[in-house]
């Protein structure tokens, strides 16, 4: 009896081996190269006058890649705002804040604020010039805005 069953699972073994064998599909008809007649392109390498590695991975020296999503640049410049003035005949005094580093500054005539000179203090207005260019900062009606 073993030995039938031996004989059987022989035999079932060899029908799947065949059918396998015969189910596979067709071979694909073979590809012929066809050479063009158009001229070939040299490949695309990255021209650069400065081979310094640095100038190579400026892109990714300039802009950061782990920065967090909606990164800018910080200002720079320093930005002023007239938060009120005090006048009276020998004497007039400004306050001005520095919106960059929110520092309150109380000048008068003649003082410097970064770069800038106080040129003229009015009553809602203050001239600053800086580098032969003048910027009039006006007292807004809602200075805590």
């Amino acid at each position: 009896m073993p030995l039938r069953l031996l004989f059987g699972f022989n035999l079932m073994l060899i029908l799947l081996s065949v059918t396998t064998l015969s189910i596979r599909p067709a071979a694909p008809p073979p590809v012929h190269l066809v050479q063009s007649h158009a001229p070939r392109r040299p490949p695309l390498t990255h021209k650069t006058n400065d081979t310094t590695p640095d100038t190579f991975y400026q892109l990714i020296i300039d802009t950061n890649l782990f920065r967090p999503l909606g990164w800018s640049e910080p200002v720079t410049q320093p930005q002023y705002r007239l938060i009120g003035t005090l006048t009276n005949n020998e004497r007039h005094t400004a306050i001005i804040l520095d919106k960059n580093t929110n520092h309150l500054y109380t000048l008068s005539r003649g003082q410097q604020i970064g770069n800038a000179i106080i040129e003229q203090i009015d009553k809602k207005r203050v001239i600053l010039r800086q580098d032969n260019t003048h910027t009039t900062l006006y007292l807004s009606p809602a200075f805590l805005q």
